[in-house]
């Protein structure tokens, strides 16, 4: 099963003293000729250095799930789609998978992850990864992320509560329907391919699936996070950087 970051494998970078030492400079957005994806992505070079691996992998697996998503766009026929808004479901359990709320450095990687997406200038096309805000706010509208983090959305004029409703049925049993959705990502033929660390996250999400299913469904739904493997274990600045080249972008 799925289960969180080790500390020791790849702790997150000290928290902060204070909120105000969090304040990140801008950056220029690279134009997607400069990329090797041949579009822009949410994958900061300047968050990567600071936070690391976690936050590295974090981005990747957004972006190679948002690239599943457009790739099954452009191939299924309507009646094959999946669920409107699944690259949000997905996304959110692989922050509640790797990521501890009660940790403060975990917070700190993800909610400055999401920060740097929501103060990037508004553009025709998202870039690929940019469900992860959504992701952190369906976990915090559910409870399962603390509610102060909703200052992060504060630029929203009007929440996204309405769509994400449509993710009801995925909640149900969380575990099984993240697993059909991580194996339907390992099928996808994207090219490049996904990342190495975000195909293992897409396997152990299916694993997961298939364990619950073999110990009779216990542990699905809402509360199905708990003793789930940790994504993150074993993983070397080689792969970082690796991810780097491959998902570049500002």
């Amino acid at each position: 099963m799925l289960a969180r970051v080790n500390d020791a494998d790849a702790p997150p970078p000290a928290p902060p003293d204070s909120p105000a030492k969090r304040v990140r400079a801008s950056l220029p957005v690279a134009s997607p000729r400069s990329e090797k994806l041949g579009a822009v992505t949410i994958m900061d070079r300047e968050l990567a250095a600071q936070l690391g691996v976690p936050y590295v992998h974090l981005a990747a697996f957004a972006i190679d799930t948002d690239r599943v998503r457009a790739r099954f766009e452009e191939v299924l026929v309507e009646d094959d789609q999946l669920a409107f808004g699944w690259e949000v479901f997905l996304t959110a359990q692989y922050l509640r998978a790797t990521f501890d709320p009660a940790h403060e450095g975990h917070r700190m990687v993800v909610e400055d992850a999401v920060q740097a997406v929501m103060d990037r200038p508004a553009r025709s096309e998202p870039p690929l990864g940019a469900q992860l805000p959504f992701a952190l706010y369906e976990l915090v509208r559910r409870g399962l992320w603390p509610e102060d983090a909703a200052s992060v959305f504060t630029a929203w004029r009007k929440k996204p509560d309405a769509a994400l409703d449509d993710l009801a049925p995925l909640w149900d049993d969380a575990i099984v329907a993240a697993g059909e959705l991580a194996h339907a990502c390992l099928q996808c033929d994207l090219d490049p391919p996904a990342a190495p660390p975000v195909q293992e996250a897409w396997g152990r999400f299916h694993l997961a699936a298939r364990a619950a299913g073999d110990d009779g469904d216990e542990g699905a739904g809402d509360d199905g996070a708990e003793g789930e493997n940790a994504i993150l274990d074993d993983e070397t600045e080689d792969a970082e950087e690796g991810i780097l080249d491959d998902e570049d972008d500002v």
